[in-house]
């Protein structure tokens, strides 16, 4: 998903952050059963977001935790996303 509408597999955008999978009906249908999810739902992160593990965490973001995220592929009991925020600079 790119800006609420659908679009083809490509690179993720810089600065983007894979937040979770979804069923998207443009996309071929998984396989599994029991794993429907065919697509990946990105956006620009937050303060606090949580994002899956395996991609890439954007520049200018620290890892501040694990999480589980319901969204994101491996489910519990394993932690499987990240919980990212900004990255503060210190004051001089």
């Amino acid at each position: 998903m790119w800006n609420g509408r659908e679009v083809e597999a490509n690179e993720i955008p810089t600065g983007f952050a894979v937040v979770g999978e979804v069923v998207s009906p443009g996309c071929a249908k998984s396989n599994d059963s029991k794993k429907p999810n065919n697509a990946w739902r990105i956006k620009l992160p937050g303060q606090d977001e949580a994002v899956c593990k395996g991609f890439l965490i954007p520049r200018g973001f620290v890892i501040r935790g694990e999480i589980v995220a319901a969204d994101c592929p491996l489910k519990p009991p394993r932690k499987n996303a990240w919980l990212i925020g900004p990255k503060t600079v210190p004051l001089p």
